[in-house]
């Protein structure tokens, strides 16, 4: 999978970078939003009829800057909130806090560097964790129900949904960035935003920011309208590169394993002396669901 995936995350990589000119500090776009969705394409040529009421081995083991730590500490307070609300019983499930409380992070990665209130980096890391928990809840079981794309480690409720608010953020940031709140450093901050080279303007900046580069001249909507095409087409390449490599990836002269062997590491890896005597119990309900 890796050998194919590369590939074509450089020619997502390629056009967004060299045709796009985006602003993407955090890697929102280019790299949670094309692996998220590039796995789901995979997992959903991948998909098993006879797994389709789950697995034995499906389960989860229990075993910067100011912006960021703002975003991890309200998904991390939103984690254990919702954890306990959404629960049967009001107890915590550590998998929901372990997924949930990375989200924050996520949320603030494409508007890190730009000029965000820590109110509003608190909030969106509020918006990632309820994204993040209520995708892990529901959205999941609908995706592998539905759709049968399986999200085993909850990938889309972690860095598709919340890289997908991250990009909103970022976009609506964009349109309200202006000279009055940035300064000259605006043009640094939005790099395709600058005058073109041999426009007077560009001179003048140049002597307040010496070093200054020439850009594209763009207004803010337009780089907006960028920021947009860059979220759909990393998307589309994602999950139509990650389709393909399903596909391959299916062909029986590459030896799958077998439904009992799903979800299990001892074919591949080496396993711990103390985990013998519990995968060989969870091999044989395996055996006894799949007989």
């Amino acid at each position: 999978m890796a050998l194919l995936e590369v590939p074509i995350f450089g020619v997502a990589e390629w056009i967004v970078v060299m045709y796009l000119k985006i602003n993407d500090a955090g890697g929102s776009i280019l790299i949670h939003l094309f692996a998220c969705y590039f796995g789901l394409g995979v997992t959903f040529m991948l998909y098993r009829p006879d797994l389709n009421d789950g697995h034995p081995k499906e389960i989860t083991s229990y075993n910067s800057d100011m912006l960021s730590v703002l975003g991890l500490s309200a998904s991390t307070i939103t984690a254990f909130a919702l954890s306990a609300m959404l629960s049967k019983n009001g107890k915590l499930n550590m998998a929901d806090v372990q997924n949930v409380t990375l989200a924050g992070g996520v949320t603030v990665g494409a508007s890190v560097d730009m000029m965000i209130s820590p109110v509003a980096a608190y909030v969106l890391g509020m918006m990632g964790g309820i994204a993040c928990m209520l995708g892990y809840k529901y959205l999941s079981p609908f995706l592998a129900r539905r759709l049968h794309v399986q999200d085993q480690c909850g990938i889309h409720n972690l860095h598709g949904l919340t890289g997908l608010i991250s990009t909103l953020a970022a976009i609506c940031a964009i349109l309200l960035a202006s000279e009055e709140t940035y300064g000259p450093s605006l043009y640094q901050t939005f790099s395709y935003r600058a005058p073109v080279v041999g426009d007077p303007r560009l001179e003048e900046l140049q002597k307040l920011i010496p070093g200054l580069e020439g850009g594209l001249g763009r207004t803010a909507q337009e780089q907006a309208l960028y920021q947009v095409a860059a979220l759909g087409s990393t998307i589309a390449i994602a999950i139509v590169g990650g389709v393909l490599t399903g596909f391959v990836l299916r062909q029986p002269y590459l030896a799958s394993p077998t439904d009992v062997f799903c979800f299990d590491d001892e074919p591949y890896f080496n396993i711990p002396p103390d985990q013998t005597y519990i995968i060989e119990n969870e091999k044989d309900i395996s055996l006894q669901l799949v007989n």
